[in-house]
């Protein structure tokens, strides 16, 4: 793949310079600029093979381990059921279905 030069992402296109210029309400990309044909490439490549993503599910049941900022936001979690406590800010719960 050929290095793009730097003339092809200056700011000097009408669709970039100044905040009301030419372009900066339509939302639409310009894709006169190689960078801009190449995110506008992998954008639509992105929307269309959105169906056939699927999303990772973990294995369950399941152990949760959740280390706090702070121990007062442990303390507060840990009187829920099923979380034990570890230390000052450690929790764990197991978990069996989302």
């Amino acid at each position: 793949m050929q290095k793009p030069h730097p003339e092809d992402f200056s700011a000097a296109d009408e669709h970039t310079t100044g905040e009301m210029g030419a372009g900066a309400k339509s939302g639409a990309l310009p894709v006169h600029t190689p960078g801009a044909r190449h995110i506008r490439q992998a954008m639509g490549a992105a929307v269309r093979s959105i169906e056939s993503f699927k999303a990772w599910q973990p294995a369950l049941p399941a152990t949760l381990e959740l280390k706090l900022y702070r121990s007062d936001m442990a303390d507060e979690l840990a009187s829920q059921v099923g979380v034990e406590r570890l230390d000052a800010r450690m929790l764990r719960r197991r978990i069996e279905s989302f």
